[in-house]
């Protein structure tokens, strides 16, 4: 990871203190919830309440915020991770579980807490992940990723 990607992601974590979702949703790509603060447009996104919502959706996957290129959601592959790769850059921070993630060749193991990098169009997957096994996921900036 180069130190650009690294600043990145710090700046990514540290806006998950200020994003925020007050009232949980099932539906990806929907914006929901009120402004905590009208002048800066922060939200919460709560994160017993996200899962809940994902749980209760049925899916693996929902998005319960997005502005701008950012686009967060809440992953949970069951028995196996079939996800193709995407056109954004993407940052994971695992919630729960542990396991091992493949990314462009490399295998690693993980667990929770842990940040997981990719970038755009690379080929990745979670691997002999536990059960418990959640991620925030964070896709921003433009298609194709950006550029050192």
């Amino acid at each position: 990871m180069t130190k650009r990607e690294w600043i990145i992601m710090q700046g990514i974590i540290n806006s998950i203190l200020c994003i925020g979702l007050v009232t949980p949703f099932p539906l990806i790509g929907q914006q929901i919830g009120e402004p905590v603060n009208d002048k800066m447009k922060t939200y919460k996104i709560g994160m017993a309440e996200t899962v809940d919502s994902l749980l209760k959706s049925g899916r693996i996957y929902i998005e319960p915020f997005h502005h701008g290129t950012l686009e967060v959601g809440v992953y949970a592959p069951k028995g196996s991770d079939q996800q193709k790769p995407h056109d954004k850059d993407e940052v994971y921070v695992v919630m729960s579980g542990e396991g091992v993630f493949y990314c462009n060749g490399e295998s690693m193991s993980f667990s929770t807490g842990d940040v997981l990098f990719v970038p755009a169009n690379a080929e990745h997957r979670f691997t002999e992940f536990s059960d418990d096994f959640k991620s925030w996921v964070f896709f921003y900036g433009p298609e194709g990723g950006e550029e050192d």
